[in-house]
């Protein structure tokens, strides 16, 4: 919890959690092997940008702002740069729950921000918790649990586990440059693993 930003990334955690329903109603209804092969293309893509100019990007965007007037003697002043990191949030609420990718998109942002490591997986943390309570009640309520799946879940909640274990134990060892290097070299085996999946059941 002393990790978390958290006024940094509330925004986007509220964000992601309104998208949620949205993302459960499309799971129930909705063809997922085309947008997943989208979302990876643009995660892969990302990826790319983020290893050369989306930092300085981000802060050019992180001197714009917009103010919104909500009183007479009120207004709100949002960054361009957080306004986009609510979009993500929104993005990845929706996407997440019903195609099983884009939380990338959402640790992409976040690799621009300038946080600390400790800060950046506490942040993530905070809005994958929150996306996945809602997403799991969202599905029970739509029956969409069978005890095959919930088996299954169980097996793999077992070596989930151990990886998060040895995450916490890797990170104390690395320096800020190694760890933003291992988050998109992972971003972009995970996106490839997925195109490759799909690409092969078309």
């Amino acid at each position: 919890r002393k990790d978390i930003l958290l006024r940094e990334i509330l925004p986007i955690v509220i964000a992601g959690a309104l998208g949620v329903p949205i993302g459960v109603a499309i799971l129930k209804n909705a063809d997922p092997s085309s947008l997943r092969i989208g979302i990876a293309v643009l995660i892969l893509l990302l990826a790319a940008v983020s290893m050369t100019n989306l930092q300085k990007s981000i802060d050019r965007l992180d001197r714009l702002e917009v103010v919104i007037r909500i009183f007479a003697d009120r207004t709100l002043r949002l960054t361009y740069a957080r306004i986009l990191g609510i979009v993500a949030g929104f993005t990845v609420g929706t996407v997440a729950p019903s195609f099983g990718v884009g939380g990338q998109l959402v640790m992409l942002f976040l690799l621009t921000s300038g946080w600390p490591r400790q800060s950046l997986r506490a942040g993530m943390a905070l809005f994958l918790q929150t996306l996945a309570t809602l997403a799991v009640l969202g599905f029970a309520v739509s029956g969409l649990y069978t005890p095959a799946r919930l088996t299954l879940l169980g097996i793999v909640a077992i070596p989930s586990l151990a990886g998060l274990a040895l995450g916490a134990l890797l990170i104390r060892r690395m320096n800020e440059r190694v760890f933003h290097f291992a988050v998109i070299a992972i971003i972009i085996a995970s996106s490839i693993a997925i195109l490759v999946r799909e690409v092969a059941s078309l």
